[in-house]
This record gives structure tokens, sequence and C-alpha cells, in this order.
């Protein structure tokens, strides 16, 4: 009798338990584990499970999980039995299943087992590349993933572009779903030229050959504008000049496509303008007949949903016949049988080889300078003129030509008979303090020469001269008889004066004096009344003031005559 967990059993003497069966896999290896070793999805299963002893003989089966499914043991020698299995192609169903190999001869007898369980190494089922769906942009890093689906144990990941290996990597399990998902991530900053490459993603196990799952994505990349600008076709740049049309191209390539194209000239902002001859169409710019002014740096700028690019520099040159250059010296003042020296400054693009002529025209005709009374450099002729007598003042005419043309009108010169300057008018007091004021005069004719002008304070202490004004002489021309010389004596080149340092509540005179080399004008003279503190003024007419003045700081211009 044997107690079984509180059963009790009666043995017939003649009924012997059998041993506890093995199970040998496939070569014969015996498991020694309760797992198998590891096994590829697809692959057939071959197991032999024996047993001996017992008696009766006992039956052997094949159960799985608990589910008999295979009863066909055989006798193979003397107290030995024993069951093949035979499973033909394993599948992800079988991970993990438990194989248990039953031997029983006996309902008086507990029947004895020995249990296996399935490993099984499997590819991956979906690969799925995420993150290049949508648009990238070129130069901004992006994070993709590598999804895969089904693969144990997880799957060497190769990341490529076109045929270039970016990345290789193992997969990690995905916490949430177990070794079924399993994922890599990669950092990949798109480039312009990727633009249309073939992204892949192929996910392989290492333990299955010739098995893998691919995902790829053909790239598509936007990036700001390629842009450049380039002369007309038909245009020799060294070749244009004053008059010629003149077009160029902007050329932006673009993806996603350009929203905004401008044009600038010199860095300032060019609209569409039939009427000054600026002509903007799709991406071209036309201007017609072109200035010297129409010189310069031209660049177009074009504008994506990216970003902008602007183009490099053209630098227009554009040639033209010379012409007087402004701000020039145009009257000379000089006494007979002295010489003048007359300056001549060109504007001409080349300028390198002008070819200067000079005239003098007068009441008696116009007659050509011969090339001994005159020297040319560069873009500036001097002329050296003796006048000998009344007849030889006049006018002199300076042109000069270069490769595009003759210069369309001369530059004029007057040589007259030198004399003083003419007085200054229009003398105001500005910006009074009890400290400081400003005068500014008008300037006269020069005499013919060049000149500057004298400022001159003093104290109101005496009186100025002559106590009755002579006929039609005013109080601003008479020259002032000064008690006592306050401050300063100062030249300025223009007839605008700064004046610091003098005392407050106090009466002082100015006298504005225009100087040449022939000598010096009639004063103007200004009486000025200084404030109290702290009153202030802001400006005073002619001859006029309720300012307070300080020392004397002149405003300087460049020097002219006439």
């Amino acid at each position: 009798m044997i107690n079984f967990h509180g059963f009790l059993f009666f043995l017939n003497p003649f009924t012997v338990p059998p041993r506890r069966p093995i199970i040998v896999a496939k070569e014969g290896q015996l498991t020694t584990s309760s797992t198998l070793a590891p096994m590829t999805a697809g692959q057939a299963l071959s197991l032999s499970c024996e047993t001996s002893g017992g008696k009766p003989l006992p039956r052997l089966v094949w159960l799985r999980d608990g589910r008999v499914i295979d009863d066909s043991f055989v006798t193979t020698f003397e107290n030995t039995v024993r069951n093949d299995l035979w499973l033909p192609s394993l599948d992800r169903s079988d991970l993990d299943a438990t194989l248990t190999c039953e031997a029983s001869n006996s309902n008086l007898t507990m029947p004895v087992s020995t249990s296996v369980t399935i490993d099984l190494h499997m590819p991956p089922l979906s690969v799925q590349l995420l993150g290049a769906d949508q648009p990238l942009s070129a130069g901004k890093e992006v994070t993709l993933t590598c999804l895969v689906l089904g693969s144990r144990p997880p799957p060497v990941l190769t990341w490529q572009l076109d045929d270039r290996v970016l990345s290789e990597m193992s997969a990690q399990p995905t916490p949430t779903a177990g070794w079924n998902e399993t994922k890599g991530v990669i950092r990949f900053t798109p480039m312009v030229e990727d633009r249309g490459k073939r992204l892949s993603c192929r996910a392989k196990n290492v333990n299955i050959s010739r098995h893998y799952k691919e995902d790829a994505k053909h790239l598509v990349v936007y990036a700001r504008p390629d842009v450049q600008l380039t002369l007309g076709s038909n245009l020799m740049a060294a070749n244009i000049k004053e008059g010629d049309d003149v077009y160029f191209d902007c050329r932006a390539s673009a993806l996603p496509p350009v929203t905004r194209l401008e044009w600038f000239h010199n860095e300032k902002k060019l609209s569409h303008n039939i009427s000054v001859g600026i002509i903007t169409t799709n991406q071209s710019l036309v201007l017609q007949r072109v200035s010297r002014h129409s010189a310069g740096r031209y660049r177009c700028s074009a504008t994506n949903r990216e970003g902008e690019t602007e183009s490099d520099v053209f630098h227009l040159n554009v040639k033209y016949a010379p012409f007087c250059r402004p701000g020039q010296h145009r009257v000379y003042g000089v006494a007979r049988h002295e010489e003048a020296r007359i300056s001549c400054d060109l504007d001409a693009n080349p300028s390198g080889s002008l070819h200067f002529r000079w005239l003098f025209n007068s009441s008696a005709g116009v007659i050509e300078l011969p090339a001994s009374t005159w020297t040319a450099e560069g873009s500036r002729s001097v002329a050296r003129y003796l006048p000998s007598s009344d007849l030889d003042f006049g006018s002199l005419l300076c042109s000069a030509s270069n490769s595009i043309g003759q210069q369309a009108v001369p530059c004029l010169y007057h040589v007259i008979p030198a004399d003083k300057p003419d007085p200054v008018s229009n003398c105001s007091v500005s910006h009074q303090s009890s400290e400081s004021l400003q005068i500014a005069c008008s300037e006269g004719f020069s005499g013919g020469l060049p000149q500057n002008f004298l400022l001159e304070i003093f104290t109101a202490d005496g009186a100025l001269a002559g106590s009755a004004p002579a006929p039609q002489e005013t109080s601003s021309q008479r020259p002032y008889l000064p008690a006592e010389l306050k401050t300063f004596n100062q030249t300025s080149m223009k007839p605008v004066f700064i004046v610091r340092g003098l005392d407050a509540d106090t009466t002082y005179v100015g006298q504005v004096t225009a100087v040449n080399a022939k000598g010096r004008s009639e004063p103007f003279v200004v009486r000025v009344v200084t404030l109290r503190p702290p009153e202030t003024q802001k400006n005073v007419g002619p001859g006029k003031s309720e300012g307070r003045i300080s020392f004397i700081q002149f405003i300087s211009g460049d020097e002219s005559a006439g």
C-alpha cells in the first residue's frame, strides 16, 4: 500500500511503475535543461522519448500544455518503450510551449513524466521608419526612429543613405511592449545634396541568415533658395556705356518655391517703375538707358518658407563721356600780367586717356589755347593764363574726349580783374544764452580770389564811428571804434561762428569782414546784449540780440569763391 497525498494505493505485487522518461533531441543530444536550445521559426522539431522498466510495460505519450498530441509509442527492445515526436514547422505560437513525455502503466501507479520548453529565434515581422515622412529642413538635425516588430532576440539595425552606411546598432526593447517591439534611434542632419536620396533602416536577426526586413523613404529636403545673379547673356560687362539697356537674371532655385524676390542697388531696394526705366519681371531686372548714376553694386534676394538668400554682388561699370565735376572754382580774379592757374576737373569713365582742349572766349572772339600753355594728368588739366590787356579778360572753356565720346558741355571759367571781396550780408545771431551765441552771415562775391572771414568781438563801451550816420550809410556797414577789445580776432572759411565765454547781461559788438589777397571788405556790424541768467532766447534777426556770449569757436567749410 502507498500513501500518496492522502490517498492510499494498494499495489498489485505484480505491478512495477516505469522509470522517468528521458527526452533525446535531434542527433542524440540528451536534454539536461527544461528549455530546449533555441530554434528558428519554420524549423522542424524532432524529439524522442524513452522509458524502461515497469510492469506491465508503460504507455508513453506526448502532451502539449496538458493535451495529448502523440500517443504512438513503440516497444523497441526488452522492457524499453519509445515515442518519437515530429513537429514539421515551428511557428510563433510554439514559443514557450511545454512538451511533456508521460509514462503510465496502471491506474494503480502514478504517471511519471519529463517536460521541455520550446525557445524560438524569430525574424522581424515589420519595420517602420518614423520621422522622415514629412519634408526635412537642410542643416537642421532631426531624430529618426526605426520601429521593429516580432524579432527575437532584438535585431541589428543598419541605417543607410543610398549606399552609404550611416550607423549600425542593436535595437532596444520598448519598455511597455516587451520583446515583441524594439527600436533604434539616430540623429540625422540632412543637406541639400541629400534631396531625393533613399534613406533606409534594415533589421536583421543575426541568428537567422538571409532574412531581413527594411523600410525606406526618399528624402524631401527643404532649403533656402540657391541664388545666382548674372548679367544678361548677350551683354559684355566691360562694354556697357551710358544709354545702353542692361538686364540681370536672378536665378533662384528653391524647394519649397520662392515666395518673394527683391532687387537692390547700392543697398537701396528697387521697385518696378517704368517711368524711370526700372522694369522687374519674374526673375529679371531691366534697366533702360542707363546713366553713370546706374553704376554700382547690384544684388538680388529670394525668400521661401525656409528663409532668405542673397546673391553675390555684381558691380556694374557704366562708361561715359567726360563732364564737369561739380564744386569747382569758376571765377579767377587776377591783375594784368599776373598769371592765373586754372584747374579743370572732369569726371569720366574711362578717365585714364582723356584728350583735353582749351578755348578762350572774349568779345574779340574764340581762340584755342596752345598745348604749351596747359598740362594734363588723369582727369585734371591746368591752364596757365596771363592776361596782358583788358581784352584778355573773359571766359575759358575746357573740354575733353575719351573712348566713349566727346564732352557734351564744356567747363566754363571766368577770368576777371581781381578786386577786394564784397561785404557779407544778412548776419543773424542765434542759439543765445548768458554765455554763448552763434553768428551766421551770407557771403558775398569773392572778388575772383579765395576769401576767408574775420570775426572780431568788442565790448560796447565806445560808440559807432560817427555820432550821426552819413547819407545812405547804415550802422551795420560803418566800422566800429571799440573802447576795449574784449576778446578774439579769428578767421573762418565760412561766415559762421560760435562764440563762448563772455559775460552775462553785457552788450557786445561783432564785426564780420571778408578778406582776400586784394584786401578787406567793408565790415558788417552786429550788436548783441547777452541775457541775464537764467533767461534764454532762441533766435534773433540781423543786428539784434538778447543772448549770452562766450569764447569764440568757428564752424569751417570748404573754401569757395564767386
